[in-house]
């Protein structure tokens, strides 16, 4: 009798496929022995078919408020079991201002040392080895596996997405995948919008967080959702939706069950308008922000910020199981430490029982084919659903289809969540239609002389039997001033969508776009010595109706918001602009010239119509540091914030700032390294390193004075309070 290779295999010692609930003493046989043959074949096929030792994974995730930890991380990350992967998330960790330029810094490598220490000294004799590492600004992600487990992990990739204010990084996320044996894991990083009222915009966060981050592999593009296991941890931001007086009561007596009634994350994922089907463990913990750094007092500063458990730990996903989740008093920052720790089945289906099911009863429903979005506006997300049912007799998968020619699951003003899930049978599931038409989707949509917009996409969506469906959605969209060009803007004498009582018209072509001299007017006149301008995030409902007032011509004289709203609507439409006002050509002649040779010579380089406009824009902002004593601004940061609006950045589709995006990827196993954007350091600004920024925002700022408009073939230019400079 001829032994088969794989059962020799099995009967040599010390056998290198045996693992830890495999183990085969007895030496090797040299005739055939029939009651060990039958063990023999019961064991392969328990190999086969039997679940794996799960897998555990330890969660973590702090806001260090721009500090380094002044205490010993034992408390937060001790675990008696020894987890066999660690995955610790950082957000605000470097706030510095090289930080904001070079994208990565060397503030990493200290945690990275830091962390290593402190892992391999609390759970020795194991040794835990860094696998994979992110960073983006303040947010950092880094993954360490024991040692004799590494060989289990294959696939990494890494990926970034900011969504910052200015695009300047300083929110977003990053993000890891891999494989662990036969299962997918998705580790995501991310520090969405601050402040009390902004629910709207940390759900765009997350929206364009979910389109934006995508993983390059050679059979394809993957989204955070196309993996078997996606865990979401970070600064959230989510507050409480109730008084100062009654956070502070109802938290110091324990009473946490009513205010997570009131908790905003809570509510969004009620209500499907964000992190649709993730779940979380029960909080037990006080909330984790704000206190005074060095104590366990909630904030008394001046600001009184009301408490909150911004820091949360979601995940998504049938084969991960919630062993703990706790929070801990750590003093170094005005964040408390969050940590969850979870059980992962790593079973793998036998032939026979993956051939089972694709012969089973799979069949799906779907509530509508069509789905028609009425009066859209530009950034202002409408949400519809569609619930897919599982009508068949076993378990099944769905999944969107890319479409073959542009390589994207939708046109670019559409969002789909998830891309991507299972169903049990009888169960049903929502999947949210969005649609946003953003800065980079508005500049292929709608003709500037027409008055609507008609958009129309058909989505293909394919179930576990092969079967395909398709879902057609139609929207109305109005045209606006965001996403055009230069020169269309100058020569349109009217608003686009001009109302009965709009501005009025304008009787010959301007300079500069009358909607930039409206935006740079209002901020001229009331905000020169405002703390925080250009820095300051606005507020969503306030930037609605400013852009509202841009395009269809209302005065703001009624305008009653903050001029954050304000400055960051100027930023959004030099961003958004189709051409950007300093071009291609010039951005070459900066990589090529030494930044300190650079001189007026740079500028002469621009058409009339850009070079009107950076000259009007840079007056303004010589005017604006006048009041530095006051706004607290300083040459660097304002050369910081419009470079990155004013030079031709490279654009990540489907996010309204989406040429922050500083996509990039990072392979250290069988996948092949992919380079999407930028990724080294002191190359933050697209291929314009960080000093010729700053020597661009010295230059200009210095030189504009001596600069005139060029007259073109029009008289007449909208002059602002500032016209005296240009």
């Amino acid at each position: 009798w001829a032994q088969p290779s794989w059962v020799k295999r099995l009967w040599e010692p010390n056998d290198k496929h045996t693992d830890s609930n495999h183990h085969h003493d007895n030496g090797s046989c040299d005739s055939f022995d029939g009651q060990h043959w039958n063990t023999i074949v019961l064991e392969e096929k328990k190999h086969k078919t039997s679940q794996n030792r799960p897998l555990k994974i330890f969660l973590g995730t702090w806001n260090m408020n721009g500090r380094l930890p002044n205490e010993l991380l034992d408390e937060w990350l001790n675990d008696d079991s020894h987890p066999d992967i660690y995955a610790i998330g950082l957000q605000e960790f470097d706030l510095r201002y090289e930080a904001f330029i070079a994208i990565e810094t060397d503030r990493s490598e200290e945690w990275r040392v830091l962390l290593k220490e402190t892992l391999n000294r609390m759970h020795h004799p194991h040794h835990y080895i860094e696998v994979a590492s992110k960073q983006l600004v303040g947010i950092f992600l880094i993954v360490f596996v024991k040692r004799e487990l590494c060989k289990n992990i294959s696939h990494i990739v890494t990926e970034r997405v900011g969504v910052g204010v200015m695009g300047m990084g300083n929110k977003g996320a990053v993000a890891v995948r891999f494989r662990y044996q036969n299962i997918t894991i998705c580790i995501v990083n991310s520090h969405l919008a601050a402040e009390f009222n902004n629910v709207q915009r940390r759900n765009q966060d997350f929206f364009d967080i979910c389109q934006n981050m995508l993983f390059p592999s050679r059979n394809g593009t993957y989204t955070i959702f196309h993996h078997d296991n996606l865990f979401w941890i970070g600064d959230l931001n989510y507050r409480i939706q109730l008084d100062m007086c009654q956070v502070k009561a109802r938290a110091l007596a324990g009473d946490y069950k009513y205010l997570l009634k009131h908790d905003q994350l809570m509510t969004e994922i009620y209500s499907c308008t964000a992190f649709q089907h993730f779940k979380e463990g029960t909080i037990n913990f006080p909330p984790t922000f704000k206190y005074d750094v060095g104590t366990d007092t909630f904030d008394t500063s001046q600001k009184q910020r009301i408490p909150a458990w911004c820091d949360r730990i979601l995940w998504k996903g049938n084969k991960a199981s919630l062993i703990y989740y706790n929070s801990y008093p750590m003093k170094s920052s005005d964040h408390k430490p969050v940590c969850a720790c979870f059980s992962i089945k790593t079973t793998e289906d036998s032939e026979e029982g993956k051939a089972e099911s694709a012969e089973g009863d799979v069949s799906f429903s779907l509530s509508t084919d069509v789905l028609h979005f009425p009066n859209i506006r530009y950034l202002v997300p409408a949400l519809q659903s569609v619930t897919i049912t599982n009508t068949g007799k076993v378990a099944g998968s769905f999944e969107f289809v890319e479409n073959r020619r542009t390589r994207r699951y939708s046109q670019l003003w559409l969002q789909i969540s998830p891309l991507h899930a299972e169903i049990n049978v009888g169960e049903s599931i929502n999947i949210t239609i969005k649609v946003l038409v953003d800065a980079t989707s508005v500049s292929s949509l709608a003709d500037i002389n027409i008055t609507s917009c008609q958009l129309k996409d058909v989505l293909a969506l394919c179930f576990q039997n092969s079967k395909e469906c398709l879902l057609t959605v139609t929207a109305e969209f109005g045209p606006t001033c965001f996403g055009r060009k230069l020169e269309e803007l100058i020569r349109l004498q009217t608003p686009i969508r001009p109302l009965p009582n709009s501005c009025p018209v304008v009787s010959a072509a301007l300079h500069v776009p009358k909607e930039l001299w409206r935006l740079i007017d209002f901020i001229y006149r009331f905000g020169l010595d405002h703390e925080g301008l250009f820095v300051t995030p606005g507020d969503y409902h306030e930037m609605i109706s400013i852009r509202e007032a841009l395009d269809t011509g209302l005065s703001f004289d009624h305008y009653s918001g903050s001029v954050d709203s304000m400055a960051e609507t100027l930023l959004d439409f030099l961003e958004s602009l189709r051409e950007p006002v300093l071009t291609q050509k010039l951005t070459e002649y900066l990589n090529s010239t030494p930044s300190e040779t650079l001189s007026k010579d740079a500028i002469n380089v621009l058409p009339p119509h850009n070079y009107n406009c950076f000259v009007y824009v840079m007056s303004f902002l010589r005017e604006v540091l006048v009041h530095s004593d006051k706004n607290e601004l300083s040459r660097q940061t304002l050369a910081v914030v419009f470079s990155r609006v004013l030079l031709p950045l490279p654009r990540v589709t489907g996010s309204s700032r989406s040429h922050s995006n500083f996509a990039g990827s990072h392979s250290i196993s069988s996948t092949p390294h992919h380079s999407s954007g930028i990724g080294s350091v002191g190359k933050g600004f697209g291929g314009l390193g960080g000093a010729a920024a700053a020597a661009l925002g010295n230059l200009t700022l210095k030189t504009s004075s001596k600069l005139s408009l060029h007259s073109g073939n029009s008289p007449s230019v909208p002059t602002p309070s500032v016209a005296h400079h240009s």
